[in-house]
């Protein structure tokens, strides 16, 4: 974590009672130092020299609260946390129950500022000190779901469809199958993500959703062993997908095959491209699933999408990516929602 600021900042008031004590902002990472790596290599494709789809390293790192050395904090057999956008803690989340004076924060936004402080259960916390946070913008914004790997958020890249423009994040997500998904992950699911569609492209018969309770499933089977004509086929299949990924501003989407890479991975390419995410970061994020336990990801098929694509009309990708939807059946107005949907910026 890398320092802000070193000054502690302490104010009497006129009465001499110690306000808050801000200690010193961080700014953290969620990337391992793998993610990191692989992240900071020049070369897009060099990802398998850090990860070759054999083991975990697609989760993100949590950032740490740890109020063992906060003054004013007693022993207690339980703690509390609580966590603000907000200096004066108005819009404060209340984290109850804690048993030791650590908690890890999961699925933190890119950029995401905040403020945080911690008592023992039920006390006034108004005079804990409280601690500043600020998270690295640099996508691939990766998310923690218990017994689920290869989650991530595709919000956070850069759009050269708007001045500034960026992705916005908590819209859309991508990853493997949820048959796995663990207890604790489900309320991740439904809230630190706020997901509230699962959309499931895995064969028919392994559609048997929907796996979390609460939120809407829709089975768009596209089958396996179709690598050589899924780019060309599956127009109805397409159009339906992209039509619920429209409505993701008031129902975000999971999105998954089997493994959250090949059919998962053409879908979110073609998502990506069409809202103006550079070649350089839709290359990386999808090569990202190395860094899974789903297997090994060659550039081959994802280059031979990227080679037909520059077949269709258009000057920029997005314009051919956005032919190749209309070649779906995909309409312009989809087209266009998607874009107002997911592109901060868009439109103004």
């Amino acid at each position: 974590m890398k320092q802000i600021s070193s000054v502690i900042i302490s104010i009497l008031t006129a009465a001499c009672l110690i306000t808050p004590v801000y200690a010193e902002a961080e700014i953290f990472d969620i990337h391992s130092e793998i993610q990191e790596a692989y992240l900071a290599d020049e070369q897009i494709d060099n990802v398998y020299e850090y990860g070759t789809g054999k083991k975990e390293y697609s989760r993100p790192e949590p950032y740490i609260c740890d109020f063992s050395e906060d003054t004013g904090i007693g022993e207690s057999e339980t703690y509390q946390i609580e966590k603000a956008s907000e200096p004066d803690f108005s819009d404060a989340i209340l984290i109850e129950g804690l048993e030791e004076k650590t908690y890890k924060l999961y699925n933190l936004y890119l950029g995401e500022h905040f403020y945080w402080r911690a008592g023992t259960e039920g006390t006034d916390m108004e005079n804990s000190p409280v601690h500043e946070v600020y998270v690295d913008d640099k996508g691939p914004r990766v998310c923690y779901l218990e017994g689920v790997t290869n989650v991530r958020d595709i919000g956070g890249y850069s759009s050269s469809l708007a001045e500034n423009g960026v992705i916005r994040q908590g819209l859309y997500y991508r990853g493997a199958k949820l048959n796995d998904i663990k207890k604790k992950g489900r309320p991740r699911f439904i809230g630190e993500l706020g997901i509230k569609a699962e959309i499931d492209l895995r064969d028919e018969q392994q559609c048997k959703g929907p796996y979390i309770d609460g939120t809407e499933y829709y089975a768009v089977p596209i089958p396996s062993g179709t690598e050589e004509i899924r780019f060309e086929e599956f127009a109805e299949e397409y159009c339906r997908i992209y039509d619920l990924i429209a409505k993701a501003g008031e129902t975000p989407v999971y999105l998954h095959c089997s493994a959250g890479a090949d059919r998962t991975g053409l879908v979110t390419c073609m998502l990506l491209l069409v809202c103006g995410v550079s070649y350089e970061d839709v290359t990386r994020d999808y090569l990202f699933t190395n860094l899974s336990t789903m297997g090994k990801r060659e550039m081959d098929e994802y280059s031979s999408w990227i080679d037909k694509l520059r077949d269709f009309e258009g000057e920029t990708l997005a314009d051919k990516a956005a032919e190749w939807m209309k070649s779906k059946g995909v309409s312009e107005e989809t087209i266009e929602q998607i874009r107002m949907t997911f592109i901060e910026g868009y439109g103004i």
